[in-house]
């Protein structure tokens, strides 16, 4: 995540940290256990501070420190499970995903409303539900315990973490229906059940159960482990591809970039989409990264290097990537490399994490809780240290309703199937950029000319995987447009000798 973002985004946090979160739950800590909790809370900053990457850049400490000891402050006033919320919310203050509790851990073993719903544009709407509320599949939620569910969302933000807010929302779908999460979100005791008030302006009782019930639903969202044509769905797989022979589409979807353990090696799974391609009889290719978690990146460049180099399917509306809030992880990395390396359309919703993220999960254990807190330690940039993005944006976006839900309709490969590239303009400008190397100091980039047209490239460094490679069109301006959304060529001061990039509103200079 960009630096100045992050730091701004703490010192608005904290300004709500010590105001929103009052009202308590559950029985007061005892003195002992209040001391065990400073002892815990001492332990995960020393821990953060040795782990996170470029720490001292990266979190402004001293505002980090001071939400900690406001904390601290708080604990008599505590109960356990608010200690643990808490906690979390200090932990988000870093901004990202994955440092936090994993609140599915054993330790834990919250009890959940066994329903699932999804936030669609329209609403909250239940999507599947256990015995006996099934009937409650198809209602939209409008409060829970009379508290709005959009006033439950907006103190989840500050409780949750992520990149940004499309993450959270994802994580805002489950964690509203643990039982302690709820009575702090809406100010209530504890209880065994939650009262729900629908669209219909009916209220539902509905008891809180173990988690296993609720794990074991199925939302059934859009192509998740099956096309709506499939004959059986890949339940286990993590990597998995369909042909449609209607569309001479290839459709491939991302999971996670590990082995899976029944079938080909991922390796080979490449090998098998090369195979096809080279076949002749794929027109287009649909990369599905909606669902996208961990994995190893550096499994990806035979992937993504296949994609940029295949003549006929980087091609404006040849190849397209679906994006939503669940893209992160390994498979942001990809989607990330994808959209720098290929004329790919971005097919979706903002992805839930920026193209520079820290990954790698270290797992500690509190010494008087018990709890296992999740750690990210490794930088894993796939931009410009400059790019001040926290998501990145599709190029054509779509809605889901749950009208599209209901009907089980995927608006995401709809609209990549029946997208019709158009021509963009070109026009001429009154200069030609130089070929040859260009650098900024850290990187090294280099403009070449194939065939009359001008390609900017980049080599990614070793242990990481920023790269580029795309070509450079005259637009107006007098300057030039890359395949990339937003990304421009300028002449710099210097005239030919020197290069100004506008990534994403950012100038960046590059000096022969």
């Amino acid at each position: 995540m960009h630096d100045i973002t992050r730091i701004f985004q703490l010192t608005i946090f904290l300004a709500f940290y010590t105001l929103t979160f009052s009202t308590l739950s559950g029985q007061n800590l005892t003195t002992q256990q209040v001391t065990a909790w400073e002892e815990d809370i001492d332990f995960v900053l020393t821990k953060l501070w040795d782990t996170y990457p470029d720490v001292e850049q990266r979190l402004d400490k001293a505002t980090f420190q001071t939400a900690a000891d406001q904390l601290k402050d708080d604990l008599p006033n505590l109960s356990h499970d608010d200690a643990i919320i808490r906690l979390q919310a200090l932990l988000a203050l870093t901004g990202e995903g994955s440092n936090g509790i994993y609140p599915f851990q054993e330790k834990l073993n919250y009890d959940m409303l066994p329903m699932k719903a999804y936030w669609f544009e329209d609403g909250l709407f239940v999507c599947d539900a256990a015995s006996p509320h099934e009937h409650l599949i198809g209602e939209q939620i409008i409060s829970v315990n009379d508290v709005p569910i959009e006033e439950i969302w907006e103190k989840l933000k500050l409780l949750l973490s992520g990149d940004n807010e499309h993450q959270k929302r994802g994580a805002a779908t489950y964690t509203w229906q643990m039982t302690p999460w709820l009575a702090y979100l809406t100010e209530t005791e504890v209880s065994t059940e939650a009262i729900l008030t629908l669209g219909s302006g009916e209220q539902e009782r509905v008891a809180f159960r173990p988690n296993s019930e609720y794990l074991a639903l199925d939302r059934r969202l859009p192509s998740y482990r099956a096309l709506p044509s499939s004959i059986s769905p890949h339940a286990k797989d993590n990597y998995w591809m369909e042909y449609l022979p209607e569309s001479r589409t290839l459709f491939i979807q991302f999971l996670a970039i590990r082995d899976n353990v029944d079938g080909p090696s991922f390796k080979n799974f490449v090998q098998e989409i090369e195979d096809m391609l080279d076949g002749g009889s794929v027109d287009k290719v649909i990369v599905d990264n909606r669902y996208g978690g961990g994995g190893n990146g550096f499994k990806l460049k035979p992937f993504t290097d296949l994609l940029r180099d295949h003549e006929r399917i980087n091609q404006q509306g040849n190849l397209f990537i679906l994006t939503g809030r669940g893209t992160r992880g390994t498979v942001q990395e990809m989607t990330s490399v994808l959209e720098l390396n290929t004329k790919a359309i971005l097919v979706g919703q903002p992805t839930g994490e920026g193209p520079n993220s820290v990954g790698d999960i270290k797992a500690v254990t509190l010494p008087n809780a018990g709890i296992d807190v999740w750690l990210v330690h490794t930088f894993w940039p796939t931009s410009w240290p400059q790019d001040p993005r926290m998501t990145i944006q599709p190029t054509v976006e779509v809605d889901y309703t749950w009208s599209s839900f209901e009907a089980q309709e995927d608006p995401w490969l709809q609209t990549a199937l029946s997208y019709t590239a158009q021509a963009s303009p070109n026009t001429e400008v009154s200069w030609e950029p130089k070929t040859g190397k260009y650098s900024n100091g850290k990187y090294t980039v280099t403009i070449e000319e194939e065939k009359g047209h001008y390609f900017l490239r980049m080599k990614r460094k070793l242990k990481s995987f920023f790269e580029i490679s795309t070509e450079l069109s005259p637009t107006t301006g007098n300057r030039y447009r890359a395949d990339l959304a937003d990304v421009y060529l300028e002449a710099g001061n210097s005239g030919d000798e020197s290069l100004q990039l506008v990534w994403k509103g950012v100038p960046i200079l590059l000096n022969r």
